[in-house]
């Protein structure tokens, strides 16, 4: 993966990030987050909104999340990555093999990828996309149910899936950062989103 390629290491650009404004810094593992050193914590998994593209890591929601709940927050998401939802969901098993989070806040990918031959395709049938979408949350939440857990989801296409098992979905996108190629979220955004997460933890933890 691109991202451990950066471990331990700061760039000033990563990925569509070319403004020279914000600096990326990466632990040791290739992850843009604190060392992994801690028994308890909170796990982030997701996409290049859950890393923070275009923002100082001060100002993304997990790190807000931290500072809100005093608990290590551990962001796992991979940054511009174009990856499927259920090659995360292999990855989360790996992670719960051999650690047992407080919580899980998983931002579940755009829903139109499906790799074939090991390219991501974004042209695939609505059928493909529902069925895939159904075995991913079944997976999950059969993976997770020992470990509490929230999903998210953002995306620009809505297809026919029930979205009830999310926290947040379609929502909460209400600025964007410097980056103008990529809808990025921004700082407000972030903020709500660490917001309503808060709200949430506090209930289930």
């Amino acid at each position: 993966m691109h991202m451990y390629a950066k471990r331990s290491t700061q760039v000033l650009n990563f990925e569509y990030d070319n403004t020279n404004q914000i600096t990326y810094k990466f632990n040791s593992l290739g992850y843009r987050s604190q060392e992994f050193d801690h028994d308890n914590f909170i796990l982030l998994l997701g996409n290049s909104i859950t890393f923070g593209m275009g923002l100082d890591v001060e100002n993304t929601f997990g790190y807000l999340l931290e500072q809100r709940c005093n608990i290590p927050v551990y962001n796992c998401a991979w940054g511009a990555y174009g990856h499927t939802n259920h090659e995360q969901l292999e990855f989360c098993r790996q992670v719960i093999d051999v650690s047992k989070p407080q919580l899980i806040v998983w931002q579940i990918n755009n829903l139109n990828r499906h790799r074939i031959d090991g390219n991501i395709c974004f042209q695939n049938s609505n059928e493909l996309v529902i069925e895939k979408y159904y075995d991913f949350i079944n997976g999950a939440k059969s993976l997770l149910k020992d470990i509490p857990h929230v999903f998210v989801h953002w995306d620009n296409e809505n297809y026919n899936v029930d979205l009830s098992y999310c926290l947040i979905y379609n929502k909460y996108h209400v600025d964007s950062t410097n980056i103008k190629s990529v809808p990025t979220f921004g700082i407000r955004s972030h903020k709500l989103i660490a917001e309503k997460l808060f709200q949430t933890i506090n209930e289930r933890l």
